[in-house]
């Protein structure tokens, strides 16, 4: 389970660093191709599908939730973030497995359990004006919701949809 997690938030990350593509792993013949991990390129490619990467770069965001990390990309008038709870890594279950285990609760075959999250994304630095946020859930490849927003005074402010892993946002001009 460790190692799906560190590869899905592998290919995820280094995107919302502002690095040219997923991170390229070297274990294909030990991890991916017997854990059948080909599938989690396909979320992201759908996410990407035509994103203006090129124009976009890597901005601070604020999250409400201590618990959530937000990454963002952005332009003058686009954005894309990607939102991971902080248990939603190695460390993360091997911390809750920590506190497991204090407080007498640990199962060994238990699979680990991620709380559900959710939290508001705040975004400066586009322009003023009507947008479209999409919702996408990493883990199924799915879109989600689709609102309409207008971002004032240059800054995006929107509550999240629940999730429990990650959630990734892409923010159009309408």
């Amino acid at each position: 389970m460790l190692e799906r997690i560190h590869f899905h938030v592998g290919l995820w990350a280094p995107i919302f660093y502002g690095f040219a593509g997923p991170g390229a792993y070297w274990w294909w013949d030990s991890l991916i191709d017997p854990q059948n991990l080909w599938t989690e390129y396909a979320p992201l490619a759908a996410f990407l599908k035509g994103a203006p990467l090129p124009l976009l770069r890597p901005v601070t965001a604020q999250s409400s939730g201590l618990d959530v990390t937000a990454r963002v990309l952005r332009s003058g008038t686009q954005a894309m973030a990607w939102l991971v709870s902080d248990r939603y890594s190695a460390s993360g279950v091997q911390r809750a497995q920590t506190e497991a285990l204090l407080d007498g609760t640990y199962r060994e075959v238990a699979p680990p359990v991620f709380p559900e999250r959710r939290t508001t994304l705040t975004i400066r630095g586009l322009r003023d004006g009507p947008y479209a946020a999409r919702w996408f859930d990493p883990q199924t490849g799915a879109w989600l919701a689709v609102q309409p927003v207008t971002v004032s005074g240059g800054t995006l402010t929107l509550p999240t949809p629940t999730f429990t892993r990650d959630l990734a946002l892409r923010v159009d001009p309408r």
